[in-house]
């Protein structure tokens, strides 16, 4: 009788398509593709990746699937809005993971043929509404971030400086973090199109409030007569730390599944070590999902 690896199970894909387009990792792309097919990962174009994971949704094994990006804008076949209806989280939901490096995640949605970058999902707060996660704008690092406990057993070996942060969340654990001396968070698109359209209204001031993060962010929307919604808030981040490297789970089922964030930066150079170590952290997640099969 043949014994069943456990590994066969798992599968591990990287997305890479030239027809679509990315962002800060755009030069390094095709080399993190082609590494990583070296090493028996099977890379996806954005209509392979669209398959991979309705498949996974259809046959609820998302438990014991990865998906690496080695571009950083996410293609329009996985993102057909955006909200959190949408095959990608659909796919988080029910237990699948992720692995996210350079620019922000989502903050961008790429179609095919358009390398130039549209600011549509940015503006319409997919990072918020697609992920929950609030982004932070963070250009004044302290200095490079500290790895944690949970950052380095999952491979994370050196440091970098991280730019582009969240704010903390009960469903996020930190992988790294860093003090940022001066930072404000993102703010596009929290609210919907209803109330956007609602304020848009010529008729008396009104205003709207939420709140976000741990401890809460309060933030304002307002308008006035004839005059376009502005979004304010009533507090900027001073010499606070951040998450820059996390993950945040979906699902409690799976609690090692979810989105994995990691290098919140624009690396000038990816040498050698960078994607060994990307490598590292791929296989960690995969021990990780050997404990959830039965």
């Amino acid at each position: 009788m043949r014994v069943k690896n456990e590994d066969e199970d798992i599968e591990m894909v990287v997305y890479y398509d030239t027809d679509y387009p990315s962002a800060w990792i755009a030069n390094k792309s095709e080399r993190i593709a082609l590494f990583l097919q070296n090493k028996a990962i099977k890379i996806k174009t954005a209509e392979e990746l669209k398959e991979f994971m309705s498949d996974s949704i259809e046959k609820e094994n998302g438990y014991k699937k990865l998906v690496v990006f080695s571009q950083d804008v996410i293609p329009d076949t996985i993102a057909e809005s955006y909200t959190s209806t949408t095959t990608l989280r659909e796919f988080l939901d029910q237990g699948g993971s992720v692995l996210w490096m350079g620019d922000i995640p989502l903050f961008n949605i790429g179609k095919k043929g358009e390398k130039k970058l549209n600011d549509d999902a940015w503006k319409n707060g997919a990072p918020v509404t697609m992920l929950g996660v609030v982004p932070i704008f963070a250009p004044t690092v302290k200095r490079g971030v500290n790895i944690t406990y949970e950052g380095k057993r999952l491979g994370l070996k050196h440091k970098w400086s991280g730019i582009r942060p969240i704010l903390p969340d009960t469903k996020i654990k930190s992988l790294a973090e860093a003090e940022v001396i001066y930072s404000v968070p993102y703010l596009s698109g929290i609210l919907s199109k209803g109330t956007v359209d609602r304020l848009k209204k010529p008729t008396k001031r009104e205003g709207i409030e939420i709140e976000a993060g741990i401890p809460p962010l309060k933030m304002s929307y307002k308008t006035e007569v004839n005059k376009t919604p502005e979004m304010e808030v009533n507090r900027r981040f001073l010499h606070e730390v951040f998450p820059n490297a996390w993950l945040k789970n979906y699902n409690d089922n799976y609690p090692f599944s979810g989105f994995y964030r990691i290098w919140d930066f624009l690396p000038i150079n990816f040498p050698d070590w960078m994607l060994e170590e990307l490598y590292t952290v791929i296989k960690s997640i995969g021990h990780r999902f050997k404990r959830v099969i039965k």
